[in-house]
């Protein structure tokens, strides 16, 4: 029963790094048709390496949904602040 004591002790903690961009305008913005009140809605977001973002808005276990690209503004340095 030891040695299952240290197998969990050899289990290290994951590392989260995190980094935390604030837009000052707003970025993008979807309506989706047909949603009912109280109905889900998956958004996925995608930040490219180049800083060019891409979306995807539908009603969960709906057909449709909403796809878009937001372009890496001129002059951005990609640094958080």
């Amino acid at each position: 029963d030891a040695d299952d004591s240290d197998e969990d002790s050899d289990e290290e903690d994951e590392e989260v790094r995190e980094r935390v961009f604030k837009s000052k305008n707003v970025l993008a913005e979807a309506g989706i048709r047909g949603v009912k009140k109280g109905g889900k809605v998956e958004v996925q977001v995608n930040v490219q390496a180049d800083l060019s973002v891409s979306l995807v808005c539908r009603e969960v276990g709906g057909k449709g949904g909403v796809r878009g690209t937001i372009e890496k503004a001129v002059g951005m340095n990609g640094s958080a602040k």
